[in-house]
């Protein structure tokens, strides 16, 4: 796994004032609107390399972690492998219904198959599993 190819810095600073991130063989832009993308091994790496606090509710044995950073207003999607999974709190509420998470925005690794397995919804995050992988839609 490769590390990020973000600055640390960038995820503190709002993605309208940052415009383009400095990519380094992850991915290349294109007409899609991305942005730009973080690599972390595990959610301790994550944590001691950003100056953004990951959000409390990736569990601490999320590993493999990819966040897409899309567009120009600020959200962003992630991915991550957990085996022990989120589970509903005060922080995170289970979605009633078996509506799929459908992002108004997309990337390369999200799957083709419909997420409506685990729903959630955690603050501004809407999340969904598929096996052993979390993937999560983070609204600005």
């Amino acid at each position: 796994m490769h590390k990020h190819s973000v600055k640390p810095l960038a995820l503190a600073i709002p993605l309208a004032l940052v415009g383009v991130f400095t990519l380094s063989g992850c991915a290349a832009l294109d007409g899609s609107g991305f942005t730009g993308r973080l690599v972390f091994d595990d959610k301790s790496e994550a944590a001691h390399e950003s100056s953004a606090d990951i959000p409390s509710w990736v569990p601490d044995d999320a590993s493999t972690i990819v966040i897409d950073y899309i567009g120009d207003h600020g959200d962003y999607l992630m991915k991550f492998a957990s085996s022990n999974g989120i589970a509903a709190s005060k922080t995170c509420v289970a979605l009633a219904g078996d509506a799929p998470l459908t992002p108004a925005i997309s990337t390369d690794w999200w799957p083709k198959e419909s997420l409506t397995d685990g729903r959630l919804r955690c603050g501004d995050a809407e999340l969904a599993r598929l096996g052993d992988e979390w993937y999560a839609w983070v609204k600005a």
